[in-house]
């Protein structure tokens, strides 16, 4: 058994949570994010999980909703909670206010 450092912990740990199935996509935003924010290089987790950059740089958008929106998204017996992750890429988009307009 080989040691890490906290940054290849961290680093695995994403790639792991990324592998999920029952990841929620904001859940995957969050990871996502997380690895952007430390400098991870996004090719090469896109490799490793058979993605493309630009889905990963479209599903970290996903953090930039609303409080409120995140909120709805969770609720199982919400209408928010039905609508696509590309859906949600595009309100994620929009200005807070708007959003929560």
């Amino acid at each position: 058994m080989r040691k890490l450092d906290n940054e290849q912990a961290l680093a695995v740990t994403i790639a792991e949570n990324l592998l999920r199935k029952d990841l929620h996509p904001l859940e995957e935003a969050e990871v996502i994010q997380l690895a952007l924010d430390r400098e991870y290089d996004l090719k090469a987790i896109a490799s490793r999980l058979g993605k493309s950059v630009g889905y990963l740089a479209r599903r970290a958008s996903l953090t930039k909703l609303s409080k409120a929106w995140r909120a709805e998204i969770v609720r199982a017996d919400s209408e928010a909670s039905r609508l696509s992750a590309a859906h949600l890429e595009l309100i994620a988009r929009l200005p807070e206010s708007t959003q929560n307009a």
